[in-house]
């Protein structure tokens, strides 16, 4: 199977779910969308906001999501992705600031309850000079049972 490309994929600043361009979102939103069973794999990402997961767990008050306590994000799987390069987006948000543009990388994000079970294994990331990028590329926050591994 060949690998999904994707260029210059951009996210304004404070925009998508997790300021990822590709990613996905579990949470409330006129009842229950838990993202359940989620994998992004072999997908190239050339000069874009790279890959994330969003977990919104705080109490919406919907009642059509009483029953259902989270988490929202579980067994999620990203494996096998190329991600790199700055978007245009994270240029324009650190113009004019002393701050260097955010590389592309693969976040996952959690408000409240921890996602669970969510494996990143086996993707490569690249970050040109001037690039600010995570140590690793991964960034999994407030996740339980995680593992992120090149």
């Amino acid at each position: 199977m060949a690998d999904n490309f994707f260029q210059s994929c951009n996210v304004k600043n404070g925009g998508n779910d997790g300021g990822g361009a590709m990613g996905g979102v579990g949470e409330c939103y006129h009842g229950s969308d838990a993202m359940l069973f989620t994998e992004f794999r072999g997908n190239t990402m050339i000069d874009s906001d790279g890959i994330s997961l969003r977990a919104a767990n705080e109490d919406s008050g919907e009642a059509q999501c009483a029953a259902f306590v989270g988490p929202w994000v579980r067994y999620a799987v990203i494996r096998a992705n190329s991600v790199g390069g700055i978007s245009e987006a994270a240029k324009f948000a650190s113009h004019g600031t002393t701050l260097h543009p955010a590389c592309a990388g693969i976040r996952a994000v959690s408000s409240g309850l921890a996602s669970t079970d969510v494996v990143a294994e086996q993707n490569s990331f690249s970050c040109p000079p001037g690039g600010n990028a995570s140590t690793s590329g991964y960034s999994l926050a407030n996740c339980d049972h995680c593992v992120a591994r090149l």
